[in-house]
């Protein structure tokens, strides 16, 4: 028996924030939020964005690095050539960062690295993943596929990845002093450098 299937491979959503502009930083205090925008094209119904903060740690004089993972699950939006964005929540990256950061008394870190990677899925996952198919299924399985003689999807997945951003010092002055991080050995060293938030 033969499978067959078609998708159509979507067109590159453009990114209009977060963008490595110089002296543009990210602001992720405590009750301060950061907005993702970006305008979808056509083939495209599923949407996640992630950060990828990467830190130094130094124990003992041996250097390590890490990632602390923060972002929003996949959403559905079907909304087509429309600016689109989405909130992220500075009091989430907060807790993100007590979460994934293990307390350690002889640790000192640093923040080095920001990267966010957008990821958008075809027509056919947001399909698949649709709250209202999945409501009327008599099973587990969801009954949408694009697959001939088969079931299941095939469909296709985009990365988009903005590299070297920076968090704002006022974040990093949190995550140095704040009530809920002080304790996980966060160090900053601003030199001459102006902050300049969104």
């Amino acid at each position: 028996m033969l499978v067959y299937g078609s998708t159509n491979i979507p067109d590159k959503p453009i990114i209009h924030d977060p963008l490595p502009l110089p002296g543009r930083k990210i602001n992720l205090q405590s009750d301060v939020n950061y907005t993702v925008r970006w305008t979808p094209d056509r083939s495209v119904g599923l949407y996640q964005c992630l950060f990828y903060v990467t830190y130094q740690e130094e124990i003992n004089h041996e250097l390590s690095f890490h990632e602390i993972l923060f972002g929003t699950d996949p959403v559905l939006e079907t909304t087509k050539g429309s600016l689109l964005s989405w909130t992220l929540s500075g009091n989430r990256f907060i807790q993100e960062v007590v979460s994934q950061v293990p307390i350690n008394g002889n640790a000192t870190r640093k923040i080095i690295n920001v990267q966010f990677r957008f990821f958008s899925g075809g027509e056919e996952l947001a399909l698949q993943s649709s709250p209202d198919i999945l409501a009327g299924a008599m099973s587990p399985l969801n009954p949408f596929t694009n697959l001939l003689n088969g079931i299941g999807i095939f469909s296709s997945i985009q990365t988009l990845t903005v590299d070297n951003l920076e968090l704002s010092n006022t974040t990093l002055i949190e995550l140095a002093n704040g009530e809920l991080t002080r304790n996980l050995g966060f160090i900053y060293d601003f030199g001459s450098d102006i902050d300049n938030c969104q």
